[in-house]
């Protein structure tokens, strides 16, 4: 399902509550920056995706596509068997300390961690630096 949502005034979020900025904390991650889906016709659920949102989808090799949205990416990905839907979020650290913290907590918690991964319902959320201005 694909909603396109903005709030105005950017603070006046309903679905939050009232009080939802004093419980926004930026010390881990800053933003999400990319989401994966993957499928058994990356090619085709790109370029479907592309004409709902008005966007060229992008060849990246090896069977992977990409649509560039405003700040964020959407990326497809062949499925390989292992089934479709929201594989990845990548997600921009605040500093490398947070994200050294963000996975030990995941480790003891007991989710798969794996290089800046960290699984949590068959998605990985992986941390990534901020790209350079």
């Amino acid at each position: 399902i694909l909603s396109l949502d903005e709030s105005k005034p950017p603070e006046s979020w309903d679905w939050a509550g009232r009080e939802w900025q004093r419980h926004v904390r930026r010390d881990v991650v800053t933003t999400i920056t990319a989401a994966t889906l993957a499928s058994d016709d990356a090619a085709g659920l790109a370029a479907h995706w592309g004409s709902l949102l008005d966007r060229p989808a992008s060849a990246l090799g090896g069977g992977v596509f990409a649509i560039a949205l405003d700040g964020a990416t959407l990326r497809f990905e062949p499925a390989h068997g292992h089934g479709e839907g929201l594989t990845g979020i990548d997600l921009i650290e605040a500093s490398h300390a947070a994200r050294e913290r963000a996975l030990a907590a995941a480790r003891q918690r007991g989710l798969r961690v794996a290089g800046h991964a960290f699984w949590v319902a068959g998605t990985a959320l992986r941390l990534v630096e901020a790209a350079a201005p």
